[in-house]
């Protein structure tokens, strides 16, 4: 089998979005198949994509999508998918970071026409789901047949898949949900939180420094008067434009209690030193941060968006805003400070989750599997 890895990614060099096509690809070359990953030029190049590499992975990397409509007609004579095309694979894996990314843009539009013309089976996973994807008829019906001629169309969970069917304003029969790799350890786990009632709470954001996170939202959150007498500190990992968002803690005037730490390879040690994550996104699929964060018998707070609900049930698992909201998260927070007490009971129960929703769902392995049935055709020769 030849197995082409497609990522439409594009807002950051390797995330949860990532791992699914990277352990797919993986599993593929250690079953003696060929496997290209075609991703956009990032700099510095993954550690991860270099692996994958070194394990006998081709890398095809494209330009950057283009913007602008005289960008956008030279993207087309540049031709920047004749790499792939040469490559002749067997299957394609459409690795989505939201719905549309593979289909909407100039670049989507002539993968979709390339996957067409050659007849080639491909499978599509997005990873989350734009709450106002659909521009117009001419968008909707492009990507009516572009979902609909896919053999597979994966999804984190069943709200997604009821999203996705509901933006496309038709029934797709083809809809499996998949997982996402979990941890395969945290190393140490630690202990259960044993905090005493005058210390602070120790809050954790773990994600890029970026408005889809929205850290301005849990500064915003975290300053409300119901909260801010309370004892708290915030630690923020991640990349991104730290500046900016330092100047936003310092106009809610919390600049003293939140720290920036940066990117950290050393998750286990984020929750030996913390007791909560806060989670306010705007738009997420399953976030990998929130299910490390659980695995590690901590308590997430987040928004309710994505599939988060499917794994967080308030006062249970964790503790959930209704909307990216001010108000949806302070009310959150609050329920979490009237439970704190029983952080230890709520974070078992978060491990627990993990552990049942890894049981369920295609894994890697099992798209392999599938991949392999699809590709039988093209690599007997009938293309």
């Amino acid at each position: 089998m030849r197995l082409l890895i497609l990522s439409t990614i594009e807002g950051v060099s390797w995330g949860g979005c990532e791992e699914i096509g990277g352990a797919i690809g993986a599993a593929a070359v250690g079953r003696g198949h060929e496997v290209a990953l075609s991703m956009y030029p990032f700099r510095p190049r993954p550690a991860k994509v270099e692996s994958l590499v070194q394990s006998g992975v081709r890398l095809i990397e494209r330009p950057f999508r283009p913007y602008g409509r005289l960008n956008k007609l030279r993207h087309r004579l540049r031709r920047p998918l004749r790499a792939l095309a040469d490559w002749r694979p067997d299957v394609v894996v459409i690795n989505e970071a939201t719905f549309l990314d593979g289909v909407a843009s100039t670049e989507g539009e002539a993968i979709g026409g390339w996957l067409n013309r050659a007849s080639c089976p491909y499978i599509v996973l997005v990873h989350a789901n734009s709450t106002a994807a659909i521009a117009n008829e001419a968008v909707r019906s492009r990507a009516s047949a572009y979902y609909q001629r896919a053999a597979i169309v994966g999804v984190l969970g069943r709200g997604a898949g009821d999203a996705l069917r509901r933006q496309l304003g038709r029934p797709l029969d083809n809809l499996t949900i998949f997982r996402n790799p979990l941890p395969a350890s945290l190393g140490s786990v630690p202990p259960p939180v044993q905090r005493q009632p005058h210390e602070p709470l120790r809050l954790a954001m773990v994600g890029r420094l970026d408005p889809v996170k929205a850290p301005d939202l849990a500064f915003e959150a975290l300053a409300d008067p119901e909260l801010r007498q309370r004892p708290w500190t915030l630690t923020c990992y991640g990349g991104g434009d730290e500046a900016c968002f330092r100047a936003v803690a310092a106009h809610f005037g919390i600049a003293d209690r939140v720290r920036f730490a940066g990117h950290v390879r050393d998750v286990a040690a984020v929750w030996h030193h913390n007791d909560v994550l806060l989670m306010p996104s705007r738009t997420e699929g399953l976030p990998l941060s929130m299910i490390e964060c659980m695995s590690a018998g901590r308590v997430p707070v987040a928004t309710d968006v994505g599939v988060i609900d499917e794994w967080v049930t308030d006062g249970v698992t964790g503790f959930l805003a209704e909307a990216p909201r001010k108000r949806y998260l302070v009310q959150a927070l609050l329920r979490l400070w009237s439970r704190l007490p029983d952080l230890p009971l709520i974070g078992r129960a978060a491990q627990q989750t993990v552990a049942e929703h890894a049981r369920h769902g295609l894994d890697a392995q099992g798209l392999v599997d599938a991949l392999t049935q699809l590709a039988a055709p093209m690599s007997q020769g009938s293309r």
